[in-house]
């Protein structure tokens, strides 16, 4: 179960109060929020920078077990393409759905194991955290495998050089098993355009 005290000295933006929810099953209020992204939220190959923006916009409705929240969270992330490590610039739009329980409906679900910990959250004295949700809803939404273009050839694997800058680019490669045929035959061709001539 995810809750924890919110103190006056922590709050943070991504805090909304649900006083005049709370309790009232049936009522609803919309908040449109602009925030920032406070660390980086990704993984290894493209995530959402510190400081990006974040524009989220919410629908919070008061239901009997606490406040239903829905919406949409907008932001930019960047990365590098895995097989050309060019960068990435990839526009997210990702949904949230979160329930925040009252703190009695939370512990009442945790103790006849009806307990859903990735998607039940707890009201705190009338404070909810979005973070943890928005957060979550954008990672969730990146890319596993970001491309620069879904054809991007990647890099040459002999010499590194970016094939989609040089489409024609190829080695002359032998496969050591047929060296010595290839030597062989290679000698007696040389040596028919040698008779030849």
């Amino acid at each position: 179960m995810r809750g924890q005290a919110i103190t006056s000295l922590e709050r943070s933006p991504f805090v909304l109060n649900v006083h005049d929810l709370a309790r009232r099953p049936g009522e609803m209020m919309r908040e449109n929020l602009e925030l920032t992204v406070p660390e980086f939220w990704g993984t290894a190959v493209i995530g959402i920078r510190p400081q990006e923006e974040l524009d989220v916009e919410l629908r919070l409705e008061s239901v009997l077990e606490g406040v239903l929240v829905t919406g949409q969270a907008q932001s930019e992330a960047r990365g590098e393409c895995v097989r050309c490590l060019d960068e990435v610039v990839y526009e997210l739009d990702a949904n949230i759905t979160a329930l925040f329980a009252y703190p009695e409906r939370a512990k009442a679900a945790e103790e006849s194991g009806d307990d859903d910990e990735d998607e039940v959250f707890v009201i705190d004295h009338d404070d909810i955290d979005l973070e943890p949700v928005i957060r979550d809803s954008l990672v969730t939404a990146l890319p596993f495998q970001p491309l620069c273009d879904r054809d991007c050839p990647g890099l040459c694997p002999e010499c590194g050089i970016r094939l989609a800058d040089h489409p024609d680019h190829k080695h002359d490669s032998v496969d050591i098993r047929w060296a010595g045929l290839q030597e062989a035959f290679g000698a007696n061709q040389a040596s028919d355009d040698t008779k030849e001539s």
